[in-house]
């Protein structure tokens, strides 16, 4: 969440939809006063993840409790699809799971780490995603962050310079952004999945915070697969939660 206190606005961030690529941007504009949560809350002996917070989320643990009617909510949204594509990438690259100790997946673990996703998945949807473990952050539904929106946009337009130029004058009223530049916001450009077993293992030794950050998967492939297309039954029974996030971004994409 990006908070524009100044400019009575806030940026939603939204699991999966561009934010970090945002904040990398901000975080090189001089001179403009924003604030950005991060780190972990306590919240009803359930941990949450700060960055990803609900407007209504972060009024009840008190961290946002002088946010009015006057202020401005912005929301990206993202294509279902492949948003869910990616919060797998994330939910395994990070091992949040815990279903991988060798550094590498092979089939079956990237079958078993789907069908505990979709049983996890399922049980928020039917609580109504009231109290769930930090690991399924990146599975978050994109309604529970549209419903307070003033404005919702298409995650599409910050592959665009000009179009994300656009939208950080107009919209966040942010001066001398011409001067930004936008590769910073770029994730790095390295293969970050394997199919060699070696550096795999190599990197799983490396301990608990460097396995996190260098992890490699492998996937038999050397690069990200489409779990849509791989594991197609798994893929779609999970997709089947979503169905409020389609009608979003249904209206989004027309």
């Amino acid at each position: 969440m990006i908070i524009f206190e100044n400019k009575k606005k806030i940026v939603l961030h939204l699991p999966k939809t561009g934010g970090t690529f945002l904040k990398k941007i901000l975080l090189n504009a001089k001179k403009e006063n924003f604030h950005i949560l991060k780190g972990n809350n306590s919240f009803q002996n359930n941990i949450i993840d700060n960055s990803h917070l609900t407007l209504a989320e972060a009024k009840k643990i008190g961290i946002l409790t002088n946010i009015d009617s006057n202020y401005e909510i912005y929301s990206f949204v993202r294509n279902v699809k492949e948003r869910l594509n990616s919060s797998i990438h994330e939910c395994l690259r990070q091992n949040l799971l815990n279903t991988n100790v060798n550094g590498f997946y092979n089939n079956n673990e990237i079958e078993n780490s789907l069908g505990i996703i979709i049983n996890k998945i399922e049980e928020q949807f039917n609580n109504g995603w009231e109290k769930y473990e930090i690991a399924l952050t990146h599975f978050k539904p994109q309604f529970l962050y549209v419903v307070d929106s003033s404005k919702i946009l298409d995650y599409e337009i910050l592959k665009n310079n000009n179009l994300t130029l656009k939208f950080f004058k107009e919209d966040l009223k942010i001066e001398n952004i011409e001067k930004i530049d936008f590769k910073k916001g770029n994730y790095n450009k390295g293969i970050p999945y394997s199919n060699n077993i070696i550096p795999n293992k190599f990197f799983g030794k490396l301990g608990k915070k460097n396995y996190l950050m260098f992890r490699f998967l492998n996937y038999k492939l050397k690069k990200k697969i489409d779990f849509s297309k791989l594991y197609k039954k798994k893929f779609d029974k999970l997709l089947s939660f979503y169905k409020e996030d389609e009608k979003i971004v249904q209206k989004i994409y027309g």
